[in-house]
């Protein structure tokens, strides 16, 4: 696919520490495309609603729940509606700061907002992946998007497009079971980046970050010019 900039909010791409394993971000089917009044872009919708429906983790301890505190006419005749919400943060499409899996490395709040805006490279290895739950994108699948539209610009977001965005929420398709708990972890299958193809970018390539349409497995990783 060809590059596009593309503004992503914090809930639509993953990032991590370099080589480090992080979680998801879900390529979700557009919304109803809308030109960005004054660019002559078109925004994409990269995330996937939060509700009972929402993939956790295996071992999360608590899965999305959203309560009223207060809906309807108050004694001051006026209506008013508030709700609390509560979940584990690494589910759905969410963000991984780098310090999810590195010590020492800054959280959500210190990541800055230039790392979340950039051109786009798509790199699309569904049909691969969708033949082998367990595929991993190689070096070769980067070189093999770089003769075909040119070498990833600097400050690029890398998304990684497996096709399994079409299987949310079903858990089991999604991540090869719908067990919870630790012993879940040993039955999740689905495809991920290679730990060789991340480290290449990380020594050849200065992205900003690598989104992917599935739950984990060393994906979303920030990488850092060498």
């Amino acid at each position: 696919m060809p590059i596009r900039t593309v503004h992503v909010a914090l809930t639509a791409v993953a990032i991590v520490a370099a080589l480090a394993i992080g979680q998801a971000f879900p390529l979700a089917p557009p919304g109803p495309e809308t030109t960005s009044a004054g660019t002559g872009r078109t925004p994409i919708d990269l995330t996937h609603p939060f509700n009972q429906e929402t993939v956790h983790w295996p071992t999360a301890p608590q899965e999305f729940e959203l309560k009223p505190d207060f809906v309807g006419e108050t004694e001051g005749g006026f209506y008013y509606a508030a709700y609390w919400f509560c979940g584990a943060e690494h589910g759905g499409t969410h963000m991984d700061a780098p310090k999810h899996m590195a010590r020492g490395q800054p959280a959500v709040d210190a990541v800055p907002l230039e790392q979340l805006r950039g051109p786009a490279a798509v790199v699309d290895v569904s049909e691969q992946a969708l033949a082998n739950r367990d595929y991993q994108v190689t070096i070769g699948d980067l070189r093999a998007w770089e003769e075909q539209h040119g070498r990833i610009p600097e400050q690029a977001i890398l998304a990684i497009r497996t096709g399994y965005g079409r299987y949310y929420p079903d858990r089991e398709a999604y991540m090869g079971t719908d067990a919870r708990g630790q012993q879940a972890l040993s039955d999740l299958h689905f495809p991920g980046l290679h730990p060789d193809a991340a480290r290449w970018l990380r020594e050849n390539r200065a992205i900003t970050a690598v989104g992917i349409d599935t739950n984990s497995r060393g994906l979303c990783t920030r990488l850092r010019p060498s």
